[in-house]
């Protein structure tokens, strides 16, 4: 991502002169409308066949030759939940694989430590790993 510009640096340096600019932020929901968002997407269906595809991307994980440390139970329900809020934000009532496959690398990436080489953090070549071992998985019909 590099470094901002030092026109863009400088404004944030003078934007925190007299307080925090995130003072002033009006939120856009209540916490009702969130709970009840976030009620909504627990009621999207997720058959068995995802549940499976899921757990076949987290095993592959744990097993890779490439990763230190694969994906946790809290990981694989993160993908989880996450599927369920696409297919929330799609208008639809059920999740289908593609909205596990297509979040899979962003809900994984951050929670997998590589071995060796990769062990320094290098976001580009671990999204890479996680997403050859996604494309493992057999995506369900």
């Amino acid at each position: 991502m590099g470094y901002p510009s030092r026109e863009d640096e400088r404004n944030v340096l003078s934007s925190h002169r007299t307080g925090e600019p995130v003072d002033d932020l009006q939120p856009v929901l209540s916490c009702s409308e969130i709970r009840r968002l976030q009620d909504a997407v627990r009621e999207v269906t997720v058959d068995d066949a995802i549940y499976d595809y899921i757990l076949d991307m987290v095993d592959l994980t744990r097993n890779s030759e490439e990763l230190h440390i694969g994906i946790s139970t809290r990981g694989a329900l993160a993908l989880y939940r996450a599927a369920q809020a696409m297919a929330f934000i799609e208008g639809r009532t059920f999740v289908v694989p593609d909205d596990v496959k297509n979040l899979a690398v962003p809900v994984f990436s951050h929670r997998v430590v590589a071995k060796g080489h990769l062990y320094d953090g290098q976001r580009q070549t671990i999204e890479s790993v996680v997403t050859r071992l996604i494309e493992k998985a057999p995506m369900p019909e």
